[in-house]
């Protein structure tokens, strides 16, 4: 680059000699030749400062990224490793104390089979499946599995691992994460063990039980199958509503909402069902408000009644009908019927089977024998409502038998009248409920052990949750740090090298984008308040156009001003082309989506060439992006290939192609496509702007790369391939490229 000093020196001469010959227009061309020129170097010296600026702020980040690193590594409270195959070469502190090691020397260079038993619980030999875990890590399948370790007393621990793959130094190795598990565990067999203990005592119940919600249910027993007439195995095809008659739905929807929204909430009524077999049931059900799997269901006790409604049924149609159905009853109910002052004055012989008493010391007030048990206090004031004719739902009532043991009854009254209307008395028949309550006692006790069992694990599961999100957290700070020192060590390396290789370059190609991109910016902020949000809108995509423009003219400046300046090195090396590809197609994913464009990577899976790793990414870059700028929305971009034989060298070579159905291009310019100085550019189908030195650069690196590229067109006369066949010719270009294997 010419100093300011010389650049003056030779105005200032060519000037005089200009004066003598009175060019004067020359002159004035010349001044402003000079105005350019010295505002060239006045936009190169700051790019050159701005440079320099950035460099050192990406040294200082991968100092400050090394430090961060090293916090969170010794910080952590799980064990945290770095490994190959051949063991262990660092550790944190937690390591040493997990495994109960003195210091640091004690455990390195300690291989994970050292510190395991000889098979792991699966049957596995531990260094064996050690060493595939490292190699899965190396290979970045980035393993999470279960592993038992032993400390260095000899106790063996189960725990959870982590492996991930890492560069540091310049050299792939895996670093380890190890979790303590043992206490998760134990907690996972409390819970197995709760489960199997409410299996047994549920499957050797005479009574139906279910854990349901309304519209599933999650288990059942054997004797709700018997009462409902399905199998178990159908338990998943049926719902609790399915088998409620349809009389009294809208009544145990209703009790279902107003009566058991919270835990611990119990309720009982008589349920009228209808069985697999279209038959009609009656169940008397105890239903209790539980929390299942972190949400509120209810656990239902179901008892066959059908028997007992129809009794009940039939005594009121006939008194004698039903007095001599309910004598039959021996062992659970009685009949009893009182006066209006409360003194019973008839009680059915079964008394003495349910409660001891004889029929005639029964024959008292019916307060006589009552507990002083809470549930009691609603006696009086359901008898008197009795009494005044008022039906009265089923209730509960605790008394004494004759041995002084308390008994739960179940009581159901009917007030009776005379021909007039008037009640004369009160008929009821008790059902002792003890056994069912007492099963009941017994299987809210086993759920509330569960329940609690399971906040406990709840709460467990929420701080191994809380760590684990923490250890996430922290993974993801490692690797963005480890990517962060990647793209600066990338970065200083490419700066240090080319900042003072390609200005001259910059300078004539960046100024047309640069300049309408800052022309675009100071009209948007001159005129900001006036602009509506659509011209904002189109403001700020030119905005981004000029931006992505500029950048992919940026890396096409940088690949080519290295090759022209002699400092492009090439490294052959085997390529598997496929991947290759791949990797570009996700590059250019988005401007494929926005024309709706099907790409098709038709490359085998097995291809290898050889060719320089860079060279290849730039060609398919440019040559995929190219196709998409000259592709109609809803077209086809396919990448192939054909095998040949070099018959001069006897050697095998690929003919790679990349086809779109694109615009063509005219034959009278496929000759120029490849050269920079005819200047050959045109708009794509979306009106995309190009520079003309893509196709160039495709030419110069695969020469580089000892081969060949050449273009097959045809001009499309349809202008929008999506249109049915035969409405229009379809057109498109082809570009080859020779690869050797």
């Amino acid at each position: 680059m010419a100093k300011l000093s010389d650049i003056l020196q030779q105005f200032k001469t060519e000037i005089s000699q200009l004066i003598q010959e009175k060019e004067y227009s020359k002159i004035l061309n010349k001044i402003d030749n000079l105005h350019k020129q010295l505002r060239i170097e006045n936009d190169l010296k700051q790019l050159n400062e701005d440079l320099d600026r950035r460099i050192t702020e990406k040294t200082r980040e991968l100092s400050d990224s090394e430090e961060k690193f090293k916090t969170i590594f010794q910080s952590s409270r799980d064990a945290l490793m770095l490994l190959t195959t051949k063991g262990f070469f660092d550790c944190n502190q937690a390591t040493i104390d997990i495994f109960g090691f003195s210091n640091k020397e004690e455990f390195l260079n300690l291989h994970p089979s050292d510190i395991s038993p000889v098979y792991q619980p699966n049957g596995e030999n531990s260094i064996d499946l050690a060493n595939k875990y490292i190699n899965d890590a190396q290979n970045r399948k980035i393993p999470i599995f279960e592993w038992v370790h032993k400390k260095k007393s000899g106790v063996f621990f189960y725990c959870e691992v982590l492996l991930s793959p890492i560069t540091l130094g310049g050299k792939n190795i895996v670093h380890a994460v190890v979790r303590d598990i043992s206490e998760r565990k134990k907690a996972e067999s409390i819970i197995k063990k709760s489960e199997e203990k409410f299996r047994k005592l549920a499957e050797l119940s005479p009574s139906g039980i279910s854990i349901q919600r309304k519209n599933k249910y999650f288990y059942v027993n054997l004797a709700w199958a018997e009462i409902t007439g399905y199998n178990i195995d159908e338990m998943d095809n049926v719902s609790p509503f399915d088998i409620i008659h349809p009389d009294m739905k809208d009544f145990v929807w209703e009790l279902s909402d107003n009566k058991l929204k919270k835990k611990g909430a119990t309720l009982r009524y008589n349920l009228k069902i209808i069985t697999k077999q279209k038959k009609i049931k009656w169940l008397d059900i105890s239903i209790s408000t539980i929390v299942f799997e972190n949400e509120f269901a209810s656990i239902a006790v179901y008892n066959d009644i059908t028997e007992v409604r129809e009794i009940q049924d039939a005594l009121k149609s006939s008194e004698e009908k039903y007095r001599s159905l309910i004598e039959n009853l021996k062992y659970e109910y009685f009949f009893y019927r009182h006066k209006l002052d409360g003194v019973f004055e008839y009680i059915s012989p079964s008394i003495n089977n349910v409660l001891g008493y004889s029929q005639k010391e029964f024959m008292t007030h019916f307060s006589k024998y009552l507990t002083d048990n809470p549930i009691n206090k609603e006696v009086n004031k359901k008898t008197e409502l009795s009494i005044k004719g008022i039906q009265q739902l089923p209730y509960e009532l605790e008394i004494y038998d004759s041995n002084n043991n308390t008994h739960i009854l179940e009581v159901s009254e009917t007030p009776l009248t005379d021909i007039e209307g008037n009640v004369i008395a009160v008929e009821g028949i008790a059902h002792d409920i003890t056994k069912q309550k007492e099963a009941e006692e017994t299987i809210n006790q086993q759920l509330e052990e569960i329940t609690v069992q399971n906040e406990e694990i709840r709460s467990t599961n929420e701080e191994i949750h809380a760590v684990n999100d923490d250890l996430e957290r922290r993974i993801e700070e490692i690797n963005r740090l480890n990517e962060n020192l990647k793209i600066s060590e990338n970065e200083l390396r490419v700066s240090n090298t080319q900042k003072d290789k390609f200005f001259s370059l910059l300078a004539h190609d960046l100024r047309s984008p640069i300049g309408n991109f800052l022309q675009i910016s100071e009209l948007l902020k001159l005129n900001y308040e006036e602009l509506s949000k659509d011209q904002i809108h189109d403001f700020f995509d030119n905005l981004y156009s000029l931006a992505d423009r500029t950048f992919k003219l940026l890396e096409n400046l940088l690949m080519w001003s290295r090759s022209q300046l002699g400092k492009l090195e090439i490294e052959t090396s085997a390529i598997e082309l496929y991947k290759v590809v791949e990797g570009v197609a996700y590059l250019c994913e988005a401007n494929l989506k926005s024309k709706s464009i099907q790409f098709n990577n038709e490359l085998p899976h097995d291809l290898i060439v050889m060719a320089d790793l860079n060279i290849i990414q730039t060609l398919f870059r440019n040559l995929i992006s190219n196709a998409i700028k000259f592709s109609y929305p809803g077209g086809n971009i396919t990448i192939s290939s054909k095998k040949e034989i070099d018959k001069l060298n006897k050697s095998e070579y690929y003919i790679i192609s990349v086809k779109d159905t694109g615009v063509g291009i005219p034959e009278d310019k496929l000759e120029k496509i490849f050269e920079m100085d005819k200047n050959y550019t045109t708009l794509g189908t979306e009106n995309e702007k190009g520079t003309g030195l893509g196709l160039f650069l495709c030419k110069e690196l695969i020469e580089k790369n000892g081969e060949k590229i050449w273009v097959g067109s045809k001009e499309s006369n349809l202008p929008d391939t999506r249109l049915p066949d035969g409405q229009g010719r379809q057109g498109g270009s082809t570009f080859y490229f020779t690869l050797r294997r």
